[in-house]
């Protein structure tokens, strides 16, 4: 028997999603690509869209290594 799914895990966050609403997460694209895909074969006709988004997290800026890449998932339909 399977353990059940936590509320916090990335698959239950995009099943509850609205239309227009916005998730932003620290993991790989694919790993996202992957979980999108699973919640579009159990509900044909929702989309998402992922955006890249780039921001750093210290108070000063000194080089590139100070920006975290964080992915923003948007269900469209």
């Amino acid at each position: 028997m399977s353990k059940p799914r936590s509320p916090e895990s990335l698959l239950t966050k995009l099943e509850d999603m609205n239309i227009g609403d916005q998730i932003f997460c620290k993991k790989s694209n694919g790993y996202i690509s992957d979980i999108a895909n699973t919640v579009c074969k159990r509900f044909p006709g929702r989309k998402y869209t992922q955006i890249t988004v780039y921001t750093h997290e210290k108070p000063t800026f000194t080089s590139l290594k100070d920006f975290s890449k964080i992915i923003c998932v948007t269900r469209v339909a």
